[in-house]
């Protein structure tokens, strides 16, 4: 009797080490372009090109010169100050300023070279706040915009 059990917890252990991988998978798809100097990049992620997309990440860096201002005479306020606007100006060109609290502001600051901005925005919480009625949110609708509009998507 003991070596029928030993012989089964074996056989168990076997059969789950053969067992194929259960975890979700997903697809990211990311996008870029440059403009005056100027870095845009947008990553949309969803669990298959076919999915509607999950989640939707954004990031923006700007040259000072871009800006047309010496980024050494800033002042801890005044970066501040310019921040808040450029978070403002961000959700407005993103369209979500009425969505603002599904939208998060992952990085804002100003470094030697400039601003860096980035958000996240969680689709599917738009979506149910109906933010995306209407609108193909497939990941493969996603890169063919981005692509229309210039970006380069791998």
């Amino acid at each position: 009797m003991k070596r029928i059990i030993a012989v089964l917890i074996v056989l168990f252990i076997l059969a789950g080490c053969g067992a194929p991988d259960t975890a979700p998978t997903t697809v990211t798809k990311a996008c870029s372009i440059e403009q005056a100097g100027m870095k845009l990049s947008i990553s949309a992620t969803a669990q298959s090109e076919e999915a509607d997309v999950d989640k939707v990440d954004f990031s923006m860096e700007i040259p000072y010169d871009a800006m047309g201002i010496d980024g050494s005479e800033l002042t801890d306020e005044l970066k501040e100050a310019l921040g808040g606007q450029m978070e403002s100006s961000l959700l407005s060109a993103a369209g979500m300023e009425e969505y603002e609290e599904y939208v998060e502001i992952t990085k804002s600051e100003f470094n030697d070279d400039g601003a860096v901005l980035a958000m996240s925005m969680d689709v599917k919480k738009l979506a149910e706040v109906n933010a995306t009625e209407g609108e193909d949110i497939s990941l493969n609708s996603f890169v063919e915009a981005m692509t229309a509009s210039g970006m380069t998507c791998e």
